[in-house]
């Protein structure tokens, strides 16, 4: 007999999920970087002072040491693709505020939450990745997700500039939240939410563990039902020898009939 030959899927299909997430990662992070370029160079016509420039510059990264660890609890529960969606909306927000508000408070409030949504998008964006992933393929397919996400560092930095410096640092800054409002609908298709959760969960020690527990409980009860079935035949049995009428195909009947009770209270 010739062995069945398997049906390899085409490589975008099986790196879809990295894909769509790395490209929605890189297009969230144009605002971030694009400061990074130019904010050491406008930031006396913004008003604000050089010192105050490293301070939002750093900010996002400060607060990740909180935010992180409230990005991988809350990625535990359900709703995790809601969150993930939102963490983006979150992105361009703080993009167009960058504009918007060019005060050094307004500023720094906006580094802070751009830092919330960061430890979200990539908490919940790796976690969504390797879900899928076989343990042999799961350095290569990190490599390909941070190599398309960083593609959006260098877009910021180059592309962003060049647009700031065509357009004036008001103007640059709301055509990348603009373009960065394409990372919405793929970070919507990329993550494919809370089943992804449970299928690691179910394949898990802890979950296996779970399961044989409690498929020995069920069968425990299965045997315990069949034989109290069995006993029940078997009481019919006696009575019916006691009562003079004792048949062989009757008490078998009894048997058969107390085994299948026993089996469908199971």
């Amino acid at each position: 007999m010739f062995e069945q030959s398997k049906v390899v899927a085409p490589w975008h299909e099986r790196n879809r999920c990295v894909l769509t997430i790395g490209a929605a990662t890189a297009f969230s992070l144009l605002g971030d970087q694009v400061l990074y370029a130019v904010l050491p160079v406008y930031y006396e016509s913004l008003g604000i002072s050089a010192l105050q420039v490293g301070v939002l510059l750093s900010a996002n990264r400060w607060i990740r040491l909180i935010t992180n660890d409230w990005a991988h609890r809350l990625g535990q529960r359900r709703g995790q693709k809601w969150l993930f969606l939102l963490a983006f909306v979150l992105g361009v927000l703080t993009t167009a505020a960058y504009a918007l508000y060019t005060t050094f408070s307004v500023l720094l409030v906006m580094r802070l939450a751009w830092g919330l949504a960061w430890s979200f998008i990539r908490h919940l964006g790796v976690q969504a990745i390797l879900l899928d992933v076989p343990g042999e393929r799961a350095g290569r397919t990190m490599g390909l997700y941070n190599g398309i996400s960083r593609a959006g560092s260098v877009a910021g930095l180059l592309g962003g500039a060049l647009l700031v410096d065509i357009f004036g640092f008001v103007n640059g800054i709301l055509c990348l939240a603009i373009i960065s409002l394409v990372s919405l609908p793929l970070a919507w298709s990329g993550h494919r939410g809370y089943r992804l959760l449970e299928s690691r969960q179910s394949g898990s020690a802890l979950g296996l563990a779970g399961r044989w527990i409690r498929s020995w409980h069920r069968g425990s009860r299965l045997r315990h039902e069949h034989t109290r079935g069995g006993a029940r035949g078997l009481c019919q049995c006696r009575r019916l020898a006691e009562r003079g009428n004792f048949d062989r195909r009757a008490a078998g009947r009894a048997l058969r009939d107390g085994r299948r009770r026993g089996a469908m209270v199971g």
